[in-house]
């Protein structure tokens, strides 16, 4: 087909006659076509599109690249890649337009635009393509990983370490491959830290990068042994017996995968290693994923180091019961079973086990406290319930660290820790009145409530001194003990405070004088009934008909 023939076919009607003029074009190479073929990027077929953009590319003028990138935008996928194979063919002159589009507001043009400038490889592109590693399209991300890592100046290397944590698990593996075909050293630990990412396919790129850049035997380890091959195991010995303990890390990370069984690769992984896996899998036993505890519990049990004991015996509290179990276990193997069984059997309403509490207590081994008072807050009332028996068991030792989680954060643990102490109240009396004065607002107010509840006279006094503390939720509590223990040395500064500044307090005050039940709070209660609190009126009212006070009818 001659040159004029080719010309002519191009308007027919036949797209398929358009499509073989579009090639016979391209081939031919004259540059009298390009302006006739950018005319045809807009036929209406998307095979001679195609077409046309091959041709353009093979002829290689400049006058095509910006409809060419017109193209990129194109509705269909094939037509966008011929534009950019063409760009790419073109080469130089299309770089800084390319560069341009970068920022077109069409995501299928940026990402095109990434791509072709990662195939032409101009080191102009590197600063722009940077900046589209933060683009908020992940697609747009992944290719311009994807061509800084063809591009390969180390400038990218930082941007693309950032990448390595990027929320898109596609765009990690770019960031990935990127960082290996460049091969800056920088890249190291942070691709080891990818091997325990929780995604397979980015921890296989992650390998296959720190191979490219010499770490080949520890990236292989890893990832054998999170596949449970035994040699894998072997050659992780090795490594830390060499001193090599970046394997910890990674595989730490992977004690909360889905799959059991990579939780258990990387729990025997890590048991393989041995020591110096110890303080980070410590570290791990207060994870907020439950899988991670346990797996944690277990690789330090089989490890066998004491450092372990005490941070174990602190997972005996945990929230959820097969942490609970599986600390019990690790705590077993490493010599401690009689205190580790005599909890669990504690929380489980044993008889025994509270026994035993009780001899561990006497013999000054108080290690239960901190775990059981834990278990003060749990969602079950049986286990609730099981842990106040446990603590009043342990007797004594238990007073102090009970009274200081009166001002816990739970509020459940709050309200619970009284109950072991009103148990025990001959030997928490005198610890929690002098808490009473403790710098802990909380606390004060825990002490109030906890002395209240045990009634005994003795607390009066420093109850009403209570009275006037600065915080009013401290008042309010010390109204309500002294309203409980019922003493009538508590009247006169309980009127008093029928004058508080805070509502709740005056109601607080109300309600206590009508427990105590002395004549001397009707006048003052009298007044009340006034109040410009409704609250505090019905609790006034209330507090007069308990001291048979009735309002006088109208004559």
């Amino acid at each position: 087909m001659s040159f004029e023939e080719a010309l002519k076919n191009l308007v027919s009607p036949s797209a398929r006659e358009r499509l073989e003029a579009c090639e016979e074009l391209g081939k031919l190479g004259d540059p009298r076509a390009v302006e006739p073929l950018i005319e045809r990027l807009g036929d209406r077929d998307e095979y001679v599109r195609r077409a046309a953009c091959y041709a353009l590319g093979k002829i290689g003028d400049k006058r095509a690249v910006e409809p060419l990138i017109e193209r990129l935008g194109d509705w269909h996928g094939t037509v966008c890649r011929a534009a950019s194979d063409a760009l790419v063919t073109i080469g130089f002159p299309a770089v800084e337009p390319l560069i341009e589009r970068l920022g077109d507001k069409r995501r299928i043009v940026r990402r095109a635009a990434c791509e072709a400038l990662g195939k032409i490889g101009d080191k102009r592109a590197v600063e722009p393509l940077i900046e589209r590693l933060g683009d908020r399209d992940e697609y747009v991300r992944r290719a311009a990983c994807e061509a800084l890592g063809k591009i390969g100046d180390a400038r990218a290397v930082e941007p693309l370490i950032g990448r390595l944590g990027d929320e898109d698990e596609d765009v990690r593996c770019a960031a990935c491959e990127a960082l290996g075909k460049i091969g800056d050293k920088r890249a190291v630990e942070p691709l080891i830290e990818r091997l325990g990412d929780e995604y397979w396919i980015v921890r296989h790129a992650a390998c296959k990068a720190l191979e490219k850049l010499g770490e080949g035997r520890l990236a292989r380890a890893v990832r054998g042994a999170l596949e449970g091959k035994e040699e894998a195991l072997r050659e992780l010995a090795k490594l830390s017996a060499e001193g090599d303990t970046r394997a910890v890390v990674p595989l730490i990370e992977r004690l909360g995968d889905r799959d059991r069984t990579v939780r258990r690769a990387a729990s025997d992984a890590l048991v393989t290693i041995g020591f110096p896996a110890v303080e980070p899998l410590i570290e791990r036993l207060g994870d907020e994923d439950r899988s991670v505890r346990s797996a944690a519990c277990y690789a330090l049990g089989k490890i066998g180091d004491k450092r372990a004991v005490e941070p174990l015996i602190e997972r005996l509290g945990d929230e959820d019961e097969a942490v609970r179990r599986a600390a019990c276990k690790a705590l077993e193997k490493l010599g401690e079973g009689r205190l580790a069984r005599a909890v669990m059997g504690a929380l489980d309403g044993e008889e025994e086990a509270l026994n035993e509490l009780a001899e561990l207590s006497a013999e000054g081994d108080i290690r239960a406290v901190e775990p059981l008072i834990e278990r003060l807050g749990d969602r079950d009332e049986a286990v609730r319930r099981a842990a106040c028996e446990a603590l009043i068991a342990i007797g004594f030792p238990a007073v102090e660290p009970l009274i200081e989680r009166l001002g816990d954060e739970d509020e459940d643990v709050c309200c619970a820790v009284s109950d072991p102490l009103v148990a025990v109240a001959n030997l928490t009396l005198e610890p929690l009145i002098e808490r009473l004065w403790d710098r802990d607002k909380e606390i004060r107010r825990g002490a109030c409530e906890a002395l209240g509840k045990i009634g005994d006279t003795r607390a009066v006094e420093p109850l009403i001194e209570s009275l006037g503390d600065k915080y009013w939720g401290i008042r309010c509590a010390a109204c309500e003990a002294l309203g409980k223990i019922g003493d009538k040395r508590a009247v006169e500064p309980l009127i008093e405070r029928l004058r508080d500044e805070y509502w709740i307090v005056r109601h607080a005050a109300c309600e206590a004088l009508g427990r105590i039940g002395d004549k001397r709070a009707v006048e003052p209660l009298i007044k009340r009934l006034r109040d410009w609190n409704e609250d505090v009126r019905r609790a006034a009212c209330e507090a007069l008909e308990k001291l048979g006070w009735k309002p006088q009818e109208k004559g």
